[in-house]
C-alpha cells in the first residue's frame, strides 16, 4: 500500500504526540506536588484558626464572671442533657450578656430550668433547648423564666420536686410504703429552720406526697401543696451546680 493510502500517521505526528502526552504527565506530576503542598498548608492553616478559636472562647469567658458562665453552663449541660456540649464563645457571650444586665446566676439557672420543663419540641423531636438561645436576649430569657415559673405554679409538683428536691445520686422519687406515697426532701423545712436544713444536707426524706395527701415528718405543720409550691418560688431551689 502507497504511503498516501496508509492508516499509521507520519513519524512526525506521532513524535508531537509523544512530546504532548510527556508535557501533559509532567504538567499532572506538577498539580499533584502542588495539591500536596496546598493540603499541608491547609493544615497549617486549619491549626491555626482551631488555635484562634480557643483564644476567642478563653477571651470571651475571661475573668469578667467567668465562674457564673461556667457553673451556668455546667448546669445547663446537665439539666437539658448535653453532656458532650463544648461552651463556646456564643454560649458564653450569651449567658455573660444577661449577668451583665443585670441578672443574678440564680435567674440564669431558673431560666435554664425553664427549658429542662417546657422547652418547645418540633416535630421532628428536636429539642430548642439551646443555651445560646435561651440567654440570647431578654426577651427570650424571659420568657424561659415564665415557663419555669408556670410550672412550679401549674404544673405537675413531682417535676419540680424531682428536679430539686431529690437526695443525691437519685433519679426519682422513692415510693414510702408505710404512707402509700412518693418521697422527696422537703423543700419547706429547708427554708423554716436550721433543723430542716442540716436534714437537706444530710440527704434525709422528709416529704411525702400522695393521692389528694401530703405529709412532712420534719417540723412542717398543716403542709399544703400550695406551700410546697410557694417555697419553689420564694428561695429554693439552693441549686447545687
Amino acid at each position: 500500500m502507497s504511503a498516501q493510502g496508509s492508516l499509521e500517521p507520519p513519524d512526525e505526528t506521532i513524535d508531537r504526540l509523544t512530546a504532548e502526552v510527556a508535557r501533559l504527565t509532567r504538567g499532572v506530576e506538577l498539580i499533584g506536588i502542588d495539591l500536596q503542598n496546598a493540603e499541608a498548608s491547609l493544615r497549617v492553616e486549619r491549626r491555626k484558626v482551631t488555635e484562634l478559636r480557643k483564644l476567642l472562647e478563653d477571651k470571651a469567658v475571661g475573668t469578667d464572671f467567668a465562674p457564673e458562665i461556667q457553673q451556668a453552663f455546667d448546669y445547663w449541660r446537665r439539666r437539658c442533657a448535653h453532656p458532650r456540649a463544648k461552651l463556646g464563645t456564643e454560649r458564653a457571650n450569651a449567658v455573660k450578656a444577661r449577668l451583665k444586665a443585670g441578672h443574678s446566676l440564680v435567674d440564669v439557672l431558673r431560666a435554664i430550668d425553664g427549658a429542662a420543663f417546657d422547652a418547645f419540641v418540633a416535630e421532628n423531636g428536636k429539642r430548642y433547648d439551646e443555651l445560646e438561645l435561651i440567654c440570647r436576649n431578654e426577651v427570650k430569657f424571659d420568657g424561659f423564666v415564665d415557663r419555669w415559673r408556670a410550672t412550679i405554679e401549674h404544673g405537675k409538683l413531682s417535676a419540680a420536686l424531682n428536679a430539686y428536691c431529690l437526695p443525691a445520686g437519685e433519679l426519682s422519687a422513692g415510693l414510702s410504703f408505710e404512707h402509700g406515697g412518693w418521697r422527696w426532701k422537703c423543700p419547706v423545712c429547708a427554708l423554716r429552720c436550721d433543723v430542716g436544713r442540716k436534714a437537706w444536707e444530710q440527704d434525709v426524706l422528709w416529704l411525702t406526697v400522695g393521692r389528694g395527701f401530703v405529709y412532712c415528718a420534719g417540723a412542717c405543720v398543716g403542709l399544703t401543696v400550695e406551700m410546697i409550691r410557694e417555697a419553689l418560688l420564694e428561695g429554693f431551689p439552693m441549686v447545687a451546680t
